[in-house]
């Protein structure tokens, strides 16, 4: 190239990829050695964003700089957008990474509702469906039995809709009924019902132990349908080619996904929406391990309050950005070809991250919020039954002295029987 000048629109920092303060970074090295192998010197734009632009040249950010010839080459973990080849050439990807977000950490579940934890919702409705279906029959059985006979018959209370059903939660709750009717049919009926509710109990008693002194929590958003399950949860970026970028996808969940973005002029409303727990951040999920994007957001608040997704929403291709028409793009994928089969451009992006003890402390405390806190969690050492542990055992009991007296107090009032 004869020593040429190229104009190159990056960060001032942006790691791994790049860093002017002590020109480090992936991408940094990545054209020194374009530089010296080519014979071209460049010099630097510096921008804040990837920015957008319009076919008319007008925009912002590094996007912009090309469209309008001000600079030859975008550097800066530039992901290739199919929209962008109109405008833009793009040489060879030299890195995958992913999109993937850092979400509100789960919310503990309420204290009461571990009695009912051992069992999902359809294994309640089975639960209560068979105790309705088992008083009913019990209910239809004694009446046909004892329509047939004399009224007086010692039988009589299963004629009663409502002794049958507290019959049959005695059997659920374990307790053996009061009195067992003298006909085989009914005793074969609640023999039956019997045995099954044992069955079901002994499940239910074997994990209400561990659900009475574990801390449940909400369940966790790890992919894109959980994201889009959660109602009045939104996303924002550190620039507007993160959702650019969801939008050039045809896939429905991304496209539901895309459609929850919300723009936000200052860092200070991010982080009160952040606080109030209705808003993600959008990260980069690099081939190394590490995590990049978020780093203008307090990392304390993410260690203590943010869960990273365990699976990306997409992968992405990492290439220089170049002025459309510019003739050297073969001789730069020629290189960053080789760089690449000898692993080369992995290990600068390895190193990156070793040398910088400031960004490997930031990274730590991200990615701890997904493996740290489930260690945490599944560490914890056994722990004595306390009163809190009972709390949804004592609340059923309240719930069920309280029907008593309300019925109590009808029946006083609306004598049913003399």
């Amino acid at each position: 190239m004869q020593g040429r000048e190229l104009t190159i629109s990056t960060f001032s920092w942006y790691f791994p990829y790049i860093s002017m303060k002590y020109l480090d970074g992936t991408e940094n090295k990545l054209i020194m050695e374009l530089s010296k192998r080519l014979n071209f010197t460049y010099s630097f734009i510096l921008n804040k964003v990837w920015g957008t632009f319009e076919p008319n040249g007008t925009g912002e950010g590094i996007h912009r700089d090309l469209l309008i010839g001000v600079s030859d080459i975008g550097l800066g973990g530039i992901f290739i957008v199919y929209n962008y080849y109109q405008y833009f050439d793009f040489t060879m990807p030299y890195l995958l990474n992913g999109i993937t977000m850092l979400v509100p950490r789960p919310k503990p579940l309420a204290l009461w509702l571990s009695i009912t934890a051992p069992f999902n919702k359809y294994i309640w409705i089975l639960v209560v469906g068979s105790v309705l279906i088992g008083s009913l029959s019990l209910y239809i059985c004694a009446n046909l039995i004892i329509n047939q006979r004399d009224k007086s018959s010692e039988n009589h209370e299963y004629t009663n809709f409502m002794y049958c059903l507290l019959t049959v939660i005695g059997q659920l709750t374990q307790a053996p009924a009061n009195r067992w009717p003298l006909e085989t049919s009914l005793r074969h009926l609640l023999t039956w019902q019997f045995i099954f509710f044992a069955l079901v109990m002994t499940g239910y008693k074997s994990s209400l132990i561990h659900y009475l002194k574990a801390r449940r929590y909400e369940k966790t958003i790890d992919n894109g349908e959980d994201f889009t399950n959660v109602p009045d949860l939104y996303w924002t970026a550190v620039d507007e080619s993160w959702p650019k970028l969801l939008s050039s996808f045809t896939d429905p969940s991304l496209q539901k996904i895309y459609s929850r973005y919300k723009r936000y002029s200052n860092i200070e409303d991010i982080n009160k929406s952040l606080h109030q727990g209705n808003l993600a951040i959008a990260v980069e999920n690099l081939a190394t391990g590490g995590y990049s994007g978020a780093d203008y957001i307090d990392k304390d608040f993410i260690a203590s309050s943010m869960w990273l997704m365990s699976c990306d929403l997409t992968n992405t291709m990492v290439a220089m950005e170049l002025q459309k028409g510019l003739p050297y793009i073969e001789h730069f994928n020629a290189i960053i070809r080789r760089l690449i089969e000898a692993g080369i451009i992995r290990q600068w992006e390895v190193l990156s991250w070793l040398y910088t003890d400031l960004w490997r402390k930031k990274l730590d405390k991200i990615t701890m919020t997904k493996f740290g806190w489930n260690k945490h969690i599944a560490s914890e050492p056994p722990i004595s039954m306390q009163a809190s542990h009972f709390l949804g055992v004592f609340s059923l009991l309240c719930f069920g002295l309280s029907l008593s007296f309300i019925v109590f107090l009808i029946e006083l009032r609306f004598p049913f029987r003399t």
